[in-house]
């Protein structure tokens, strides 16, 4: 009984060395996750990664933006600021002014109307379904002002951020990137801050 097991653990033993002995050619490599696999690269869910398929630009239009706000969410800053109220704490009462209110499906860029008076924006963003999402203020030279928010989007209420704009950067785009199609409706607010800390 004893030599059975010296024999058996014998033989277990040149099995695991048989299976750890793999040629290094390259050609049995397991293969990489993919990006879809939900490996750890997949922490940062950001649809702003998506841009290699060309995004569409709308051109500003100040046409028909009163109808456009009217047809906000009542949760959105923008829709109560054109029933008169003053949802947005950190700026000066009377000073916002609804620059955008869109609606759409899919990773949007649109323009912003020209030589804004105001040093601070509120970008607001609603969706039909839950859906990972980043946003960018672009300046009229194509960079980034600082102004960025990555999160994740739905309809129970509007997610978004508030950014300053500097007096040398002018606010010529916001970039909306999210992954597949969703219902989403954004607004902007152009407002004078309160340079309160």
């Amino acid at each position: 009984m004893n030599r059975f097991s010296v024999v058996v653990a014998t033989l277990a033993g040149l099995a695991l060395l048989l299976t750890a002995c793999v040629p290094i050619d390259g050609n049995n490599d397991a293969p990489e996750p993919s990006s879809s696999s939900g490996g750890s690269h997949d922490a940062h869910p950001l649809p702003i990664q998506l841009t290699e398929t060309p995004v569409p630009l709308q051109p500003y239009s100040a046409d028909g933006l009163k109808k456009r706000i009217s047809q906000l969410p009542p949760s959105m800053a923008a829709h109560q600021i054109q029933q008169g109220l003053h949802p947005l704490d950190d700026g000066e009462p009377g000073s916002e002014h609804v620059v955008l209110a869109e609606r759409f499906s899919s990773s949007m860029d649109f323009e912003l109307p020209r030589n804004l008076t105001s040093d601070r924006i509120s970008v607001e963003l609603t969706c039909s379904r839950s859906v990972p999402h980043a946003f960018s203020v672009i300046d009229g030279n194509g960079r980034e002002t600082g102004g960025s928010s990555m999160g994740s989007c739905g309809s129970g209420g509007p997610s978004g951020m508030r950014t300053g704009l500097r007096e040398t950067q002018e606010a010529g785009q916001i970039q909306v990137r999210f992954e597949g199609e969703s219902d989403m409706v954004l607004s902007v607010v152009a407002y004078t801050g309160t340079h309160e800390d």
